[in-house]
């Protein structure tokens, strides 16, 4: 039995390798003749999904079927059949529905002149200005000033009446990559509301101090007169109409659902909403048992929440499966070396020479094959190992989109994963060099790999035994979701809190639910008022020291919330009765006037803030309400609550950050930047808004130290999103098996908290369902008898992982990801990294020197 997924962007991409990686099977379906969806459109992406793209297309356990669409789906949970165009049915146990968004077409607008070649859409920008473009991103010489004009079908009533939620960011992207390539052109960005917070609001700071224009206002058309661009927009500051010309026009498109979502939902019978989007509850679940949403087919996403969405996803998808990867047996490796060799010759002979290519290492390999798809690569090398070929090189493929791919390839024929060696000749000889010396470098290419791998010995790797409980540390609602979806998978969980009762700081009615399910669950050892002393051990292998206790585990979610928002006495709050916060209010209160003040940039308590003056407004229609803030920020599905919140004559008025209210003697002042006046307000209640804050600095950084972590520059747990182009490892900290979810992360609504945790638990099952986990090869080893024990690499290990044992530094192997950083300072030369030792790496320059060792 398989499971499905419909849909090959990044989130069917992201859930068809989740389930893989536990032994699940997987049937993935696209529509399109190749997977990637968006992802592969967008320039600063490629590099990042690239090799997960192409780790999918070569994993045994995924089937990605191209060119083809869904036609029927029968059946129930557990059992479905899918009848597809192609004439041939599957057998599913669920299906993950990731069907995708669809770009806003502007053209159904004729004010937007898309016929002029100098106005873009947003995605057609991102490949203008990539790297990879003609011109290498560098734009014409006429085009000196360029204006970018936001929600271009988003916040449209007829066309599409949400936040598309990604916009505000990809475009001030566009302006970094546009500057970093183009520093003399001048950027307007004109835009309704900046929806961005923490380090993205950071970005745009930054943008408008490097003398980017950011103008509110609505652009409703472009002007186009004898080939020339303008616009014209209301100078709210000025209180004029004002025009600017142009040399080019980005428009900032929207998402949509994809056309093939409305299908879907009809052949599922699985819910939409009035906006077209699939209904969910915990994120991922749909109307109909069985069925999952991942990705831009409930709600427009970012890439790190669409990524958060497929793990969830396929965590609940993979519940009732039984794990199908099996093991094959490693042949003995006896004798001297005898190297095969494939070259991936698809697409190379327009660059080399492959006949001088060949007879230039022809006495390296006993066996020299050539392969044109990823397919026959993987048959090629079963054949040269079948022949007696004990250690292979690949020439023609990337180390960075295809170095674990390969290993896998050689792994499944029975080789040493580390027995192979890629030769790049593609991108470091065909593509950067005129065709006779690629040529000559692709043959040196080849003959170092050979000479590292006449030195490589296999590499043994223990398999690491695996303690089969988790640690989830807050009590809140992201740790009991967290909690109970681990239990639901027969694993015992030790939840932590550190106040007197679970629930965090959620209402007690929204959570009692929640708390009776964790207090009831046999697996689930609840304990309160209780913290975390000391964590040692690693993936795995996990302890933790409480009290006089000593708690053993896998695994770790941490899901310690934050605090709430403190005014700090702002407006008097603390000394005037009157002034309160956004978590003290009762929206059932009897007031004829309320003003509401937005303290900071928060995106959740913009939400909170919108929902509650519309709530007061439903109470008491009498009451008038007034929101006063620099934006609003309602993202996606949340744009809703703006619209209904005006419609029922909620007042919002717009401040500048410089510029901020003032309250004094009852009265709140304010200049609005709509009106371009003051707007003086008598309230009878103040009401302070503001996001929750990472937790205490005192808590914060105990974390940070008893856990190895790090912390993000708002407080926040750095996660591997934090530094890599692309968000894919949202909830993975830098410690393989710690987790992360909720607000522990970055501020989230509970909607979003419950997503979290599905995703972070589905994570640490990962690591919690087998009874033992595979260790790495490419990791620091120490010659006890060289150590001198000056401690120099305890003290630079990034991971922590090393320490000292009866003087002689130790590898953590559990923790060591094979930097090399202690390699490359141990003053003693005590230390090696696996497949890069110092013999190996000579070896190639001598070959590449023509030295004879």
């Amino acid at each position: 039995m398989t499971v499905a997924v419909i849909g090959g962007g990044i989130a069917g991409i992201m859930a068809a390798l989740s389930l893989a990686d536990r032994g699940t099977s997987v049937t993935l379906i696209e529509e399109k003749e190749t997977p990637g969806g968006h992802m592969v459109e967008i320039a600063d992406c490629v590099s990042g999904f690239e090799p997960k793209l192409i780790e999918a297309e070569a994993n045994p356990l995924i089937e990605i079927i191209t060119g083809t669409t869904i036609e029927k789906v029968d059946g129930v949970a557990g059992n479905f059949t899918i009848t597809l165009s192609n004439g041939s049915t599957i057998n599913a146990s669920s299906i993950i529905l990731a069907t995708g968004y669809e770009p806003f077409d502007p053209s159904i607008w004729s004010r937007y002149h898309l016929e002029n070649p100098n106005v873009y859409t947003s995605l057609e920008f991102e490949r203008v200005i990539s790297l990879s473009s003609p011109t290498g991103g560098k734009l014409p010489d006429n085009i000196n000033k360029i204006g970018f004009i936001q929600c271009i079908g988003s916040r449209e009533p007829d066309v599409n009446p949400l936040c598309s939620s990604v916009c505000c960011m990809y475009t001030a992207n566009e302006v970094k990559t546009l500057l970093a390539r183009n520093p003399d052109v001048e950027v307007y960005v004109f835009y309704m509301d900046l929806r961005v917070a923490g380090r993205d609001a950071k970005t745009i700071e930054k943008l408008k101090a490097e003398g980017v224009n950011y103008i509110r206002t609505r652009i409703p058309e472009v002007i186009t007169d004898n080939g020339n661009i303008c616009v014209q927009y209301e100078n709210v500051k000025e209180g004029k109409l004002e025009r600017l010309d142009l040399d080019a026009v980005v428009l900032a498109v929207g998402l949509l659902p994809s056309k093939s979502t409305q299908k879907i939902s009809e052949l599922t019978g699985v819910e939409l909403d009035e906006d077209g989007y699939i209904k969910v509850s915990d994120g991922v679940k749909t109307s109909v048992d069985g069925i999952y949403a991942a990705g831009c087919v409930s709600t427009p996403l970012r890439i790190s929440d669409s990524v958060i969405q497929a793990e969830a996803a396929a965590t609940l998808a993979a519940e009732d499966l039984s794990p199908q990867a099996k093991s094959i047996p490693e042949i003995e490796i006896s004798g001297d070396p005898v190297i095969g060799a494939v070259i991936l010759t698809d697409g190379l002979a327009e660059y080399l020479d492959l006949e001088r290519l060949k007879a230039g290492i022809k006495d390296l390999a006993a066996s020299l094959e050539e392969a044109a798809t990823l397919q026959e690569l993987e048959s090629k090398i079963g054949s040269l190992v079948t022949a007696g070929s004990n250690r292979i090189i690949v020439a023609g493929l990337s180390h960075r989109k295809h170095e674990e791919m390969v290993r896998d390839m050689a792994e499944r024929a029975g080789l040493n994963r580390y027995l192979v060696e890629i030769a790049n000749i593609r991108e470091h000889a065909a593509w950067v060099h005129p065709r006779d010396e690629a040529t000559t470098k692709s043959i040196d290419l080849i003959r170092m790999a050979a000479a590292k791998l006449k030195r490589l010995s296999p590499i043994e790797v223990a398999r690491l035994p695996v303690t089969q409980k988790a640690l989830v540390i807050g009590g809140g609602i992201a740790g009991m979701r967290a909690s109970l979806e681990i239990a639901s998978n027969g694993i015992g969980v030790y939840l932590v809190e550190r106040e007197d009762k679970l629930g965090g700081g959620a209402p007690d009615e929204a959570v009692s639910d929640l708390i009776g399910q964790v207090e009831s669950n046999t697996l689930i050892e609840v304990m309160t008022s209780t913290e975390i002393d000391q964590i040692d051990g690693f993936v795995g292998n996990f302890t933790a020291r409480v009290g006089d206790s000593t708690l053993e585990f896998g695994a770790i979610v941490i899901a310690t919330g934050a605090s709430p928002f403190d005014p700090a006495g702002r407006y008097g709050h603390g000394s005037d009765s009157k002034v309160i916060t956004q978590a003290e209010l009762d929206p059932g209160i009897d007031a004829k006037a309320v003003a509401m003040i937005q303290c900071d940039s928060s995106m959740v308590a913009s939400i909170e803030m919108v929902a509650n003056a519309l709530e007061i407004r439903k109470n008491n229609p009498q009451t008038e309400v007034f929101v006063l803030c620099e934006d609003v920020k309602t993202y996606g599905i949340y744009e809703k609550l703006y619209r209904d919140a005006r419609a029922s004559g909620v007042i919002f008025l717009r401040y500048e950050p410089d510029n901020p209210p003032v309250y004094e003697d009852g009265i709140v002042s304010v200049f609005d930047t709509m009106l371009g006046d003051e707007v003086q307000i008598k309230p009878d209640l103040v009401v302070l808004g503001g996001g929750v804050d990472p937790a205490p600095v005192s808590d914060r950084l105990k974390i940070a130290f008893n856990f190895r972590l790090k912390l993000d520059d708002a407080g926040y747990i750095f996660t591997l999103s934090n530094q890599p182009e692309v968000s894919l490892y949202p909830l993975d900290t830098v410690i393989d098996g710690i987790y992360v979810c909720g607000n522990a992360k970055r501020p989230v609504t509970p909607e979003e908290a419950l997503r979290d945790a599905i995703g972070a638990a589905g994570r640490a099952l990962r690591v919690l369902k087998s009874t033992s986990i595979q260790g790495k090869g490419e990791i620091a080893k120490v010659s006890q008898t060289a150590c001198i024990a000056c401690e120099t690499c305890v003290d630079l290990c990034p991971y922590k992982a090393v320490r000292m044992v009866y003087d002689r530094a130790e590898i953590i192997s559990g923790l060591c990801r094979g930097c090399g950083v202690c390699a490359s300072e141990c003053p003693a030369k005590a230390i090696q990294v696996g497949c890069f030792s110092d013999d190996e790496i000579l070896a190639q320059l001598e070959e590449v020197l023509g030295v004879v060792s």
